[in-house]
């Protein structure tokens, strides 16, 4: 099946005045960044969203990691991130990946669409692939995702209980600022000894998740394709790129597996 053309408008931090604070219509901005793993899993649905929604606003991804001004403003940490814009300020926060009908509820919330009643038949159909899609990746990566959860979890425990301690003596007076530094520093050497340690379970994770992943985004559009076609009155003409998919694993923020940083 032929992807259509995408309902979202991928932009830039300069454009974002003109796109978003500019904007007459309500805007929804997907906040995401190459290395959330959630965030992919976050845009196939976003995408649907885009096409389903087409009359009620105007769907807008930024990658947050290339929006340095964006993020300090909105104090994008978290991700995935939307944020609905109204007459040019933000109105409705939503943060994290959940399941498909919460992740649509969110977005009917933002929207101010009730989000009672039962679904038409055609989103049931859809909520079913979409189920079935998440399901046959995780059944690809449990065994690996659970190997290294079960490694990696007492590691970033420990370090996170080590630097509450250095920061309660700091704030106790039991150490100076100069012994607190001198703590961090272990800490964070300790803890990136440990995590390379782990290499070996990541990249036995990787090497089945990324096939993995790319049939799940197949799956999820090849179902938007066919159940929510793009509107032909949806306005996707813009000076901005085209969409492109995002790369990175399956993770949740903070996960190993992540080769980036929220903070």
């Amino acid at each position: 099946m032929t992807t259509q053309k995408s309902a979202v408008i991928s932009i830039t931090e300069a454009e974002f005045d003109s796109f978003v604070l500019g904007s007459h219509r309500l805007v929804i901005v997907d906040f995401w960044a190459p290395w959330c793993g959630p965030c992919i899993f976050l845009a196939p649905l976003f995408e649907k969203f885009a096409r389903e929604f087409a009359d009620k606003a105007l769907f807008v991804k930024v990658n947050r990691d290339e929006a340095l001004i964006l993020r300090a403003s909105y104090e994008i940490q978290t991700i995935p991130r939307l944020i609905s814009f109204e007459n040019g300020a933000p109105s409705k926060v939503e943060i994290g990946f959940g399941d498909y009908r919460s992740q649509r509820n969110r977005v009917k919330k933002m929207l101010g669409l009730s989000t009672l009643g039962r679904p038409t038949k055609r989103e049931q159909e859809y909520q079913r692939l979409v189920a079935r899609a998440q399901e046959l990746y995780q059944n690809a990566v449990g065994e690996t995702h659970g190997a290294l959860m079960e490694a990696y979890l007492p590691v970033a425990q420990k370090a996170k209980d080590d630097k509450k301690t250095n920061d309660t003596d700091l704030a106790s007076g039991k150490i100076s600022t100069e012994q607190h530094e001198a703590r961090d520093e272990v800490i964070q050497a300790e803890s990136k000894t440990a995590m390379a340690g782990l290499q070996h379970l990541v990249q036995a994770f990787e090497a089945v998740s990324a096939p993995a992943k790319i049939l799940y985004r197949v799956d999820i559009q090849s179902a938007t394709d066919l159940l929510f076609p793009m509107p032909p009155e949806a306005n996707t003409a813009s000076s901005a790129p085209d969409s492109e998919p995002h790369d990175g694993a399956f993770c949740a923020i903070g996960d190993p597996t992540c080769s980036g940083s929220t903070t």
